[in-house]
């Protein structure tokens, strides 16, 4: 795996269609710091939050646009930004929370130097995903995803 590149988590509730999809942002959000450094060729993968369950992974195509259209959950057109994606890959089997908790010790140790992790501890539970939308992934966490993402599919 080339390591030129960044990876990212998007916590939320992409449907694992296989479409290309985009990353939604709203203006003036405390996470725009991590929004903005998206750049284009960096890899995201797609946590789905209602399903508790890493679904797959897309590229960035390009940088933040503004996005004029139309309008979503009240929030007016300009109100927010895009992120295009594209080479979406559907995992043809999803990973879901209980096998990534198999592999809990694995996953805090590769995210371990990260301010924005993924996936943190809580006190009196297991391994769960962090409730921010984006994370920074290591490029050891991201081989970890794959890993586990392959395995998954012959159990």
């Amino acid at each position: 795996m080339s390591k030129s590149f960044k990876y990212w988590f998007e916590n939320g509730s992409w449907d694992a269609d296989g479409s290309d999809r985009l990353l939604h942002w709203r203006y003036g959000n405390w996470r725009d710091d991590l929004f903005y450094e998206l750049s284009p060729g960096d890899m995201c993968f797609r946590w789905n939050k209602w399903l508790k369950q890493l679904v797959g992974c897309s590229t960035i195509q390009s940088s933040a646009i503004a996005d004029f259209g139309e309008v979503w959950d009240n929030q007016p057109p300009g109100d927010r930004w895009v992120v295009p994606l594209h080479n979406t890959v559907k995992f043809k089997s999803p990973v879901p929370l209980a096998i990534m908790r198999e592999h809990e010790r694995r996953i805090f140790d590769a995210c371990d130097r990260f301010d924005y992790r993924p996936f943190t501890p809580y006190k009196g539970q297991r391994l769960r995903p962090a409730q921010r939308y984006l994370s920074k992934v290591s490029p050891a966490l991201a081989e970890l995803f794959i890993e586990i993402a392959e395995v998954s599919e012959y159990k």
